[in-house]
């Protein structure tokens, strides 16, 4: 389509004004994907048992740095500390709890939506806790840049390899005061 002539100074206005308001818009669309959760993909035949999920984190405990912590200022969201932009949380494996019957899809996606905004204010690169945890959920972080992580979790418990692949273990609050 093409405008000329006095046509042009009629639609001008609203050219400008249609033009502004699809860049705020995109403004707004880039500044919410920013803080977007990630995709959460779950496969159903993703299930697990809690014993196969655990020899996971002792595998991660095993390979750890042997000590030392990080004490955050101030208590932060599981999300805040990965630190980098995180596409898809994929569920690789999930399971029941002792006794239990086993979670559906959605429940298993509510318990990561819950970890994903959790907070917690120490993190450890070993194992720091000496109750039992009955892990139930195993997902893949993939990173913008292709990188991947882990995330392994009971819904308070947390072992997280980080986009740089170190290990962290850390309990969400209210289970951590």
């Amino acid at each position: 389509m093409r405008i000329s002539g006095r046509g042009l100074i009629l639609a001008l206005p609203f050219l400008l004004l249609s033009g502004i308001s699809s860049s705020t818009s995109i403004a707004q669309s880039k500044a919410q994907s920013a803080d977007a959760t990630p995709e959460i993909a779950i496969d159903a035949s993703a299930s697990s048992t809690v014993d196969e999920i655990g020899r996971h984190v002792a595998i991660a405990d095993v390979n750890s740095c042997n000590g030392g912590y990080r004490w955050l200022d101030h208590p932060t969201t599981v999300k805040d500390f990965v630190g980098r932009r995180v596409k898809t949380i994929r569920v690789i494996h999930y399971a029941a709890r002792l006794g239990a019957k086993p979670p559906s899809l959605e429940e298993v996606r509510d318990t990561l939506l819950k970890v994903w905004q959790g907070k917690f204010q120490s993190a450890f690169c070993s194992l720091p806790w000496s109750e039992p945890s009955w892990w139930t959920s195993e997902s893949t972080l993939e990173f913008e840049d292709g990188k991947r992580g882990t995330l392994i979790t009971d819904g308070v418990h947390v072992s997280l390899r980080d986009h740089d692949g170190k290990p962290w273990f850390f309990r969400l609050y209210p289970a951590a005061q």
